[in-house]
């Protein structure tokens, strides 16, 4: 067996992977988005981020189910969003996590509200 064949292989599953991770989250459904921390650590620049007026405008324009939680969450409004924590387990936090209709994507919190914003409304309807 050639030596080029694995190496083919692993370079499929790798575009694979990333164009999974590139795609949409498909359906009409409303998008939910958590930002999964660990409170503790949070710095004022994460703190900005989700108070932010462009995050915010985003949220209500695109009518996003927007929250933060911290990772050790408890109580009785948990289970709406274990999903989240469930997703983002093996993250670093902060860690946004987006669902709609099931089908639910990890990505890491973007470093600026603007960024944060667009990427929110790369997965939002109009």
């Amino acid at each position: 067996m050639s030596k080029r064949i694995p190496v083919i292989i692993v370079a499929l599953f790798v575009l694979g992977v990333a164009m999974h991770h590139a795609g949409g989250l498909a359906g009409h459904g409303q998008l939910s988005a958590v930002v999964v921390e660990d409170s503790a650590k949070r710095t004022a620049a994460q703190g900005a981020i989700y108070t932010s007026a462009a995050v915010l405008k985003t949220v209500a324009d695109r009518h996003i189910a927007w929250r933060v939680i911290d990772q050790a969450a408890s109580g009785p409004d948990l289970g709406k969003v274990q999903w989240a924590i469930d997703a983002a387990k093996y993250s670093l936090k902060p860690t946004l996590v987006l669902k709609r209709d099931g089908e639910a994507k990890v990505f890491s919190l973007p470093a600026t509200p603007v960024a944060t914003a667009a990427l929110l409304s790369r997965f939002s309807p109009n």
